[in-house]
């Protein structure tokens, strides 16, 4: 076994910053493991997507997976009244960032400058989750260039109270061409009655297919907020 060597000065001031530099987190991706949509702010647990390293007694890189995080606050978009908000669910891909003080009094006031709770610094419970996707996972579908794209498997709501659906123009255009064609494809049972009678004059024709497609029309009618 080879004879080792008293550490120089050098040697105990690197390893003490690479020690301390091994707490220190900024960033990291995520997967959400578990949501808690009723508390306030709404939380999230999450699960490191990337396994940690870490230097052993020996000097040895040690690769290692990370504990899960429990209810971290998740930050959504909100500029003075308008907001932008869609329940995370188990599964999606985040994005966590480490505060460098104990954000916990900040959160639960609001207050411009509050007190740090506890004097920890860069722990790993001070994140803050952000809604993203950023793995090659997410479908091509789910993205197009030069345009913003609003996705839901159920419902977009413009507005939290939303209650009325929203006229889209393609379907208003289909709709009303719809009508006219029933207009002008059906027929009357009667003519005006000729000169010199009052009596309107039967035809024999019924209405035609196309007057029912305005029961269609009807049932399914888009209303405009």
């Amino acid at each position: 076994m080879p004879q080792q060597s008293d550490p120089t000065l050098d040697d105990v001031i690197e390893a003490w910053i690479r020690g301390s530099l091994a707490d220190v987190r900024t960033s990291a991706l995520a997967k959400v493991t578990a949501v808690d949509t009723a508390a306030s702010p709404p939380t999230a647990s999450v699960r490191l997507a990337v396994k940690r390293q870490r230097l052993d007694e020996d000097d040895a890189l040690e690769v290692f997976e990370g504990p899960i995080l429990p209810d971290l606050p998740v930050l959504y978009t909100v500029m003075g009244s308008a907001s932008i908000h869609a329940d995370l669910e188990v599964g999606d891909e985040v994005f966590v960032v480490w505060l460098e003080s104990d954000h916990d009094n900040a959160i639960a006031t609001g207050n411009d400058i509050s007190d740090p709770a506890t004097p920890r610094r860069h722990h790993l419970m001070d994140g803050v989750v952000i809604p993203r996707a950023w793995s090659a996972s997410v479908p091509a579908d789910a993205r197009e260039a030069n345009a913003l794209v609003i996705e839901h498997g159920t419902k977009i709501k413009l507005g939290k109270s939303a209650t009325q659906r929203a006229v889209l123009v393609d379907d208003l255009v289909t709709r009303m061409n719809a009508i006219e064609s029933a207009f002008n494809a059906h027929t009357h049972l009667y003519d005006r009655p000729s000169s010199g009678s009052t009596t309107p004059t039967a035809t024999g024709a019924g209405p035609s297919a196309g007057t029912t497609a305005a029961a269609d029309i009807q049932a399914s009618k888009v209303f405009l907020e």
